[in-house]
């Protein structure tokens, strides 16, 4: 796992299962495994919610290191903390831990099927298996959900994943972001130390979505001439794929989005007017910006956003919508 790197202060955060009236602490320990120097903080616990969760941010670190995380649910008494009263995911622990994490630069990709694309359908997938084998892109790790086009990827190194066969099934987009920021570190840093920065990829697109799937509802209502067609139930990519990761510090986004907006009439708009497409691109990121960098110091609120211009071959039979398309994802008026 890559954690975000300092200035942030990263966050490890989850769910618990608590038992009634239950006076709940989580302590959260972070070692690193070259010095052994380990510190604790306390999480702020949520019970009223449904589900009842933890949030710990931790002390801004430099890049690198490998660091073990543990979390240890405890019960508050009069005479001491014991570890009762609530625990972790399926209640067989109330310690979890976290090995292999280091600090670096993470960012989150998200999109429909160009993001999803899986790397083993690139031209020049044969070219970054020989490179990572090579260890040239040793400070890559990658993590990626389940989606309709994709496995699930729990976080590895790009060599691991080459090494579980599991490589060309990661999205060619995030992948190829991640080794062309390698690849401009390396050449703009030579030999000082942030040409090895470790660059943390998360994957979490969905073939076939559209924008208004990406966004709250708060945030979708703030724009008219919204697209609703038939099968797409607003709100429910960013309810599934957004919305479990705003609580972690990251440092920017990657977006490939807009082919189904494209072909199924939608009015692109503008943002000046609150219309359409280009109000929702322009919404969306004003909406992730905030919601990730709610708690100062973390996100940071004016985080870098790349979005991804539509190809010609991103018209899925519409070449006429492409240049309205292209312009309003820039989000201009």
């Amino acid at each position: 796992m890559v954690l975000q790197r300092e200035p942030a202060a990263a966050a490890v955060y989850g769910h618990l299962h608590v038992s009634p009236a239950s006076n709940i602490t989580v302590l959260v320990t972070v070692t690193n495994n070259d010095s052994g120097f380990s510190y604790s903080v306390d999480a702020a616990v949520n019970t009223a919610q449904k589900k009842s969760s933890f949030k710990a941010l931790l002390h801004p670190s430099p890049a690198g290191g490998s660091y073990t995380i543990d979390a240890k649910c405890l019960s508050k008494t009069d005479a001491s903390s014991v570890e009762y009263g609530c625990c972790f995911a399926d209640c067989s622990k109330s310690t979890v831990k976290i090995s292999n994490v280091t600090f670096g630069d993470v960012w989150y990709c998200g999109g429909q099927s160009n993001m999803a694309l899986s790397l083993g359908y690139s031209f020049e997938k044969d070219s970054s298996r020989e490179a990572i084998l090579r260890g040239q892109y040793d400070n890559i790790r990658i993590h990626g959900v389940e989606g309709n086009m994709n496995i699930k990827q729990p976080w590895s190194t790009a060599k691991q994943a080459v090494e579980d066969d599991k490589l060309f099934d990661y999205s060619s987009t995030c992948w190829y972001f991640g080794e062309s920021l390698v690849d401009e570190l390396a050449a703009a840093h030579g030999d000082s130390r942030d040409k090895d920065l470790p660059i943390g990829l998360i994957h979490t697109s969905r073939g076939g979505t559209m924008i208004e799937e990406w966004v709250d509802k708060k945030t979708m209502n703030s724009c008219h001439d919204v697209c609703i067609v038939n099968g797409v139930t607003p709100g429910i990519q960013y309810k599934e794929l957004v919305k479990p990761y705003i609580d972690m510090s990251i440092k920017g986004w990657v977006w490939y989005q807009g082919e189904n907006n494209s072909a199924n009439d939608c009015i692109l708009g503008s943002s000046a007017r609150k219309s359409g497409y280009a109000c929702l691109q322009l919404a969306l990121i004003e909406s992730w910006r905030a919601a990730w960098s709610a708690i100062p110091g973390t996100t940071d609120p004016l985080a870098p956003f790349g979005i991804v211009a539509l190809p010609e071959s991103g018209n899925l039979g519409h070449p006429e919508n492409i240049g309205a398309m292209r312009l309003a994802q820039t989000g201009v008026p």
